[in-house]
């Protein structure tokens, strides 16, 4: 399900949902906001603010239930760190902290209070709460996928609300949904995740974003021996799933200007089993990430689809699966390379 982000004015202490979530810089005095709830709420949240030694470092946190003094159920106070050093990138954790909480403790509306006019900050808390209401749950049994996932975050913001405010939180949104195209490309397993299928995958999203000037052209393994592309294709040689070389594009739309490239390359490696050197059994399943780097390109090019820059941009990814096969390429083979020098393999 897909999270959906609003902006308002509202009052926090007068707005329902299921969980309301506050940051507090350490040391600050209980002012504005937080004096008003805390007021509200009595006894109860100084109690608790109290056992939980909550004081506003960086990464502490504290669930408050309101029973019933606010219209939302539980408040959730995230820490910030010293006020004169809280970057963007502090707010962007506490809203994710706060969106975990909020999501493993069954909340499926949170609302965001953002008490300070300072830019950015919307775009950040959206951009968090997207990361801390991301689950993989594509292969779980159906009695183990989340009965009541985090669908719905409400930022209160003390800016007036327009078009253009909208649309920052839009764009941050959409921005953070491209990071988690990583996230579910390294979360999926190698049986479902093999160079044909990124190969799919990479064309997909490029068809998906072809009017804002995203392409994809792949090699397939006797392309690449045609083209002398050995090396990528002797990984992949002691795999059933042959080897594919991906390459997005993008482009301005209608641009015939000459602009600025930009190249950027993720290596792969659907599954590393480290071939006929084969690696030890403890951990080998955490070589389904040694395509970490194919996947942020990927991820990167559907943010820059969104971004719309002046520039060409390009991803180029080798994707192989390395496999102990009779067919493996072994320590001591000698290969040329698409240079035209020629490469001795010593560990596979």
């Amino acid at each position: 399900m897909a999270l959906k982000i609003t902006v308002s004015s509202s009052d926090p202490l007068q707005f329902s949902a299921d969980a309301l979530a506050i940051g507090v810089a350490e040391g600050v005095r209980r002012t504005g906001l937080l004096r008003d709830l805390l007021k509200l709420l009595g006894g109860t949240a100084n109690k608790a603010i109290k056992r939980g030694e909550f004081t506003g470092k960086k990464g502490q946190t504290c669930d408050i239930a309101t029973g019933g003094a606010l219209k939302a159920g539980r408040v959730i106070l995230v820490g910030l760190g010293e006020l004169d050093a809280v970057t963007l990138a502090d707010v962007r954790l506490a809203a994710a902290t706060a969106a975990r909480l909020a999501s493993s403790g069954n909340c499926t509306t949170l609302a965001v209070a953002i008490s300070e006019p300072n830019e950015g900050l919307e775009a950040a808390v959206a951009q968090g709460a997207v990361f801390g209401a991301y689950r993989f749950e594509r292969f779980k049994s159906a009695d183990q996928v989340s009965k009541f996932p985090l669908s719905k975050v409400s930022l209160l913001t003390v800016k007036k609300v327009n078009a253009d405010l909208r649309a920052v939180v839009t764009d941050a949104q959409r921005f953070a949904e491209a990071v988690c195209i990583a996230r579910d490309l390294v979360n999926t397993p190698p049986n479902e995740l093999y160079p044909e299928s990124l190969a799919t995958i990479a064309k997909d999203l490029a068809k998906e974003h072809k009017a804002a000037g995203l392409s994809c052209s792949v090699l397939g393994p006797k392309q690449l021996k045609d083209k002398g592309m050995v090396l990528l294709d002797a990984v992949g040689r002691g795999s059933e799933r042959g080897p594919r070389f991906i390459h997005m594009k993008y482009r301005p739309p209608k641009s015939n200007k000459k602009l600025k490239r930009l190249v950027f390359v993720g290596k792969g490696v659907t599954f590393d089993s480290g071939g006929l050197c084969i690696k030890p059994g403890p951990g080998m399943d955490e070589m389904k990430g040694d395509m970490g780097g194919a996947a942020n390109i990927v991820a990167l090019m559907a943010a820059v689809a969104i971004a719309q820059p002046e520039a060409e941009i390009h991803g180029l990814i080798a994707a192989a699966e390395n496999m102990p096969d009779g067919n493996a390429y072994r320590p001591g083979d000698v290969f040329g390379s698409y240079l035209g020098k020629t490469v001795e393999i010593i560990n596979t």
